[in-house]
């Protein structure tokens, strides 16, 4: 018999979910976070620190997913793997360019220097804040749609790579591979310590992964992104504004940060890093009126056997919420974890096509994204997902989260609402 605990993390205002599945005889086990954030750092403090205490999870995490960027999605990582190692670091595959926007806050929220750093350059940061020795691979998951060298959409799961290997992206060189990749180190991470930098690999989100040999498969979604590079006549990419070369478009990004001490945090940066960024996106890429990133990794985890109950067999660990809001599980068990993504017909349809009729009709909890903000859910995208319930992550009292619009396209479904003082939890098990 397999056990699976999934929990919505009482963060409120953010994301931090965690998730462990146990076979009866304890033999096999896996477990995973997605997101680790929040909008008050006591109460991302206060959950990790209660996973922490938990003695049925492990002293290492088998896959950390960060869906994107902003502070209230990772803001807790740091404070995570001072005393967590992870095997997997999954971030959303992005180029120069968008990594660039994000970190610059073109369009989008501002996030804090350390966030911007590790956006640029995830080594690198793990290097600066001495937490490069915590986690043994980071995967870029690209997105895209499914080509020729992709596996079919029902085939079954593959095993994510491991491994403590010294290699390192490439700046940005546009690899378009199947399975993974190593790469060779980047400037940032030249003369340092080998032992201490992890594995970095490439992951296409067409495929599905397994959780060690145990029958619960997870799967990524990356958006399509709208492309910032343009071929010249020779057939090379170059910005979309100024022309140039990826790797000079790289190389202004780093005087920047190496000018305004961004790769180095153990002081405060020099003012006006985010300005001289942003200098740099609009010199090669334009303004800021362009078609706004839709980047959130997201994430669906799902039992491969269809006899799915819900049961008691974990003890409840949330000692710091108030409320602890169980879900009762039957039949359909799989969970879509959507971050901040945007979800409009043009993605829904995409998804749907990626995720393929299989999966996605086997999806009972959805997690709202962006914290029912009206700028990320179109109307009429409840009945496109149809699931059992939809999970809300969000403040315990807001004039905007979640919209009116966003809770009225969802009022024919259950709706639980994890907050800054109860969490959702989904336990169920399964005969493999």
């Amino acid at each position: 018999m397999i056990h699976v605990h999934q929990c919505f993390n009482a963060v409120g205002h953010g994301t931090f979910f965690s998730g462990l599945v146990l076979d009866k005889q304890h033999t096999g086990s896996f477990s995973w976070i997605y997101d680790c954030g929040s909008k008050r750092t006591t109460r991302i403090d206060q959950e990790i620190t209660s996973l922490e205490g938990w003695t049925q999870w492990p002293e290492e995490v088998d896959l950390l997913v960060l869906s994107h960027f902003d502070d209230d999605h990772v803001n807790g990582v740091e404070r995570l793997l001072r005393s967590t190692k992870a095997r997997v670091l999954a971030l959303p595959y992005m180029d120069v360019g968008h990594s660039l926007a994000c970190a610059a806050s073109v369009s989008t929220d501002s996030c804090s220097a350390s966030t911007a750093a590790f956006q640029l350059d995830p080594v690198a940061w793990l290097q600066s804040r001495g937490l490069a020795g915590q986690v043994d691979t980071v995967l870029l998951v690209q997105g895209g749609p499914r080509g020729d060298g992709d596996p079919p959409v029902d085939q079954g799961p593959i095993s994510l790579p491991g491994g403590s290997d010294d290699n390192q992206r490439s700046r940005d060189d546009r690899a378009n591979t199947n399975g993974t990749t190593s790469f060779p180190l980047s400037g940032a991470a030249r003369g340092t310590d080998k032992t201490a930098v992890p594995r970095m690999a490439l992951w296409r989100h067409a495929a599905s992964t397994a959780a060690h040999g145990i029958p619960l498969e997870l799967m990524f979604f990356n958006a399509t992104q709208p492309d910032l590079f343009r071929k010249d006549g020779s057939g090379d990419l170059v910005a979309r504004r100024s022309r140039r070369s990826t790797s000079v478009v790289q190389a202004d990004v780093d005087v920047v940060v190496r000018r305004h001490g961004l790769h180095d945090l153990s002081r405060p940066p020099r003012k006006g890093w985010r300005d001289a960024l942003r200098s740099v996106y609009v010199k090669h890429f334009g303004g800021s009126s362009q078609q706004r990133n839709n980047i959130s990794l997201c994430l669906l985890v799902r039992p491969l056997e269809c006899d799915v109950r819900s049961c008691n067999f974990f003890r409840c660990r949330d000692i710091f919420c108030l409320t602890c809001r169980r879900i009762p599980t039957q039949g359909r068990a799989g969970t879509l974890l959507l971050g901040d993504l945007r979800i409009d017909s043009a993605t829904l349809t995409e998804m749907q096509a990626h995720f393929g009729q299989m999966r996605w009709k086997d999806i009972g909890t959805v997690q709202v994204p962006h914290h029912g903000s009206r700028h990320s859910w179109e109307p009429g995208a409840a009945a496109s997902f149809n699931p059992d319930r939809f999970v809300h992550c969000i403040p315990n009292d807001s004039s905007h989260h979640p919209h009116k619009s966003v809770d009225d396209d969802l009022s024919a479904f259950p709706v639980l609402r994890a907050d800054f003082g109860a969490c959702v939890v989904i336990d169920y098990h399964f005969d493999p």
